[in-house]
């Protein structure tokens, strides 16, 4: 028929032949290959048949080939050798073990040779025409299964029980493991190791199978089984297997095992999740949620499982709970973020699952990405807005997101009282330059965070800059060092002769040009007016090598920009600086800052700092013309003096300089 899919199947078999080896194939395989599958497909060491015509199956994936491995032994008592065997094996497409539900078809294309004659047809392709939407193109058999014996296998299989399964009869148990391994997903498929040989051996314990079976002899002619376990995942995957199923077990387990990451090892986990999303009385949401990250602790390992639970497509009722799972246990460490459809979704959860949605909304406010705006802006569209601060109690980010809306609620006496971090929430909601930005500096307590500051600072320009400092000035440098890194961190602003009057200390202004980068572009453009402005009445309480660096700046500043304020900074700083260096105890630090602006002199005499500052001094008294008096009034010792009038001399211009240290 046209519309027919033609499925292609390789096949070999192999035989006796003056020993046991490769007697057709219809494609070519490699040596190494061949050596392995012909010692594969040999007899299985302690291997009992029930007659003949009964053989036993051998499943394997062959990564070589990139196909799964599926063979059927026989006894071949016919030949001349003891032991001799039939073997035919299928080379599987792990498509098509993606596309066949029942496996139990592939009994129908195995053949026992007939003669010698008959292995030609093993050289050739098998072609099936499937007929299109048949789940079951080749099989239609049924058979009921043994209840018990199904649960044992599936125990032994998944349960961590490692033993081989004891049977009484070779075969009795070939076709439910040809049904348990339909029920896997196509990967665990693709990598199921089985053989059903019934072997008479005991040491089944270092098998390279999955699943082996061992004979045993038994009076009553049943095995010595253990009592069968009767825990809710096995007696669930058992009924999924009996032939009156609707295989629902199967559709979940293909859906949520398509990427998980350890094949066998996640089968129980998956028919536990299977069992409580069918409960009447629904398991603990948390008690589900930490089973799934337990078992797939890896956030892309079930990975379809997880975007469902976290999307709500799975445990639609607990969609929240999930959430919350996510964002304050889990963190990102094993379960996904929400698509849009599943924060859509979860805004149906209001107002019955209200304050969970709340306590939610609270959790992205204080962990800033993504996942935390898409969650608060979901929350924030159904939260009521009257009530503003009744609603919100316990809830200071829904507070923020509604204040952004109406930031006039926020001039009210409730701000007094607020933490800091509800504090920085609402700054934070509140629109640049909104009239309502002074009431909220007015109630703001005392900072006790940078965050605060920073916000302060970026939202409410000069005035609250000023009272930032007013506050640093009452607790000083060290304790509001978070305020003047949030001043500082906007230099334009804070630059300002208003702002620097309100200065009480000299740390705070060490502090701030640190913070600015001492010389840096723009503080060199503000000049000199907002240093002096606080400069007059500061006072002075750093310590020594502090101050050294700050007068160092100081002089340094003056040095570059001049201006009227320049003889003002050069008498104060140049003064304290001179006699720092005469004594040899200037700080690194401050010479650090100095060395740009101090002239290069004779390699013999560059050692001296003072003569190189008392020639700065010179030059910059020249070069911006500045008042000759306050030159004469930078030093007052007389020996000094004379040196700063010699400096005086040999810079060009610097002659009427020496003359104002003589007159004084």
């Amino acid at each position: 028929m046209a519309d027919e899919a033609v499925i292609k199947i390789d096949q070999c078999l192999f035989g006796y032949s003056d020993g046991h080896r490769l007697l057709a194939s219809s494609i070519r395989l490699p040596a190494d290959l061949a050596s392995d599958l012909t010692a594969a497909s040999d007899l299985a060491p302690g291997t009992r048949f029930a007659s003949a015509s009964v053989g036993y199956w051998t499943g394997f994936p062959i990564p070589t080939l990139s196909r799964y491995g599926l063979m059927h032994t026989w006894p071949a008592p016919e030949m001349p050798r003891p032991g001799c065997v039939w073997t035919h094996l299928l080379l599987l497409e792990p498509s098509l073990l993606e596309q066949v539900s029942d496996l139990s078809c592939f009994e129908a294309l195995i053949r026992k040779p007939g003669s010698r004659d008959a292995h030609a047809r093993y050289a050739r392709r098998i072609e099936l025409h499937s007929r299109p939407g048949d789940n079951r193109p080749w099989s239609d058999t049924t058979i009921e299964f043994d209840r018990n014996r199904t649960i044992e296998l599936l125990e032994v299989l998944y349960g961590g029980v490692h033993r081989s399964v004891e049977v009484a009869r070779p075969g009795e148990v070939d076709r439910l493991i040809l049904e348990l391994w339909s029920q896997q997903w196509p990967r665990l498929r693709r990598n199921f190791r089985f053989q059903t040989a019934a072997s008479t051996g005991t040491d089944s314990t270092s098998s390279s199978f999955d699943l082996t079976l061992t004979s045993v002899r038994c009076s009553d002619d049943k095995p010595n089984a253990p009592a069968p376990k009767t825990e809710p995942w096995l007696v669930a995957a058992a009924d999924d297997v009996m032939p009156s199923s609707s295989h629902e077990l199967r559709t979940f387990l293909w859906r949520y095992g398509q990427d998980v990451k350890r094949q066998r090892g996640s089968f129980r986990p998956l028919v536990q999740l299977f069992i409580a999303s069918k409960e009447t009385k629904r398991t603990p949401s948390t008690y589900i949620l930490a089973s799934v990250t337990n078992a797939f602790p890896e956030i892309k390992d079930a990975s379809t499982l997880k975007s469902d639970l976290i999307n709500g497509a799975l445990f639609a009722e607990s969609q929240v709970d999930a959430l919350l799972y996510l964002c304050e246990i889990d963190r990102g460490r094993s379960l996904p973020q929400p698509s849009d459809d599943g924060l859509a979704r979860v805004a149906r959860s209001w107002p019955a699952r209200s304050t969970d949605m709340m306590r939610l909304a609270e959790w992205a406010a204080t962990h800033p990405g993504r996942l935390a705006d898409a969650l608060l802006t979901t929350v924030a569209q159904v939260v009521p807005e009257a009530d503003f601060w009744d609603v919100t109690v316990g809830f200071p980010e829904m507070r923020r997101r509604l204040a952004a809306n109406h930031p006039d609620v926020l001039d009210s006496e409730h701000i007094a009282g607020l933490e800091t971090e509800s504090l920085l929430v609402l700054l934070d909601a509140i629109p640049e330059g909104h009239r309502v930005g002074g009431a909220l500096v007015r109630r703001l307590p005392s900072p006790i965070s940078d965050a605060v500051v920073k916000k302060a600072v970026e939202k409410f320009s000069v005035p609250v800059l000023g009272q930032a400092i007013e506050k640093a000035n009452l607790f000083g440098a060290q304790s509001s060092e978070v305020w003047l890194s949030a001043l500082a961190a906007a230099p334009s602003r804070v630059l300002d002769a208003k702002v620097f009057r309100r200065i009480d200390r000299t740390s705070i202004l060490s502090t701030l040009a640190d913070a600015m980068g001492w010389l840096s572009e723009e503080v060199v453009k503000a000049g000199l007016d907002p240093w002096a402005a606080a400069i007059r009445n500061v006072q002075e309480d750093l310590d020594t090598y502090e101050r050294d660096e700050l007068e160092a700046f100081l002089f340094a500043l003056a040095t570059i920009v001049g201006g009227q304020y320049a003889p003002q900074i050069f008498e104060r700083s140049f003064t304290y600086l001179h006699h720092r260096m005469m004594d040899s105890y200037l700080s690194w630090r401050a010479e650090r800052i100095l060395n740009p602006v101090l002239p290069d002199i004779s390699i013999f005499k560059n050692w001296d700092k003072a003569l190189k500052l008392r020639l700065a001094v010179s030059i910059a008294y020249v070069r911006h013309d500045l008042d000759t008096s306050s030159f004469g009034r930078l030093l007052s010792d007389g020996k000094e003096l004379k040196l700063l009038r010699k400096a005086a001399d040999d810079v060009p211009g610097g002659h009427r300089l020496s003359k104002a240290v003589h007159s004084n």
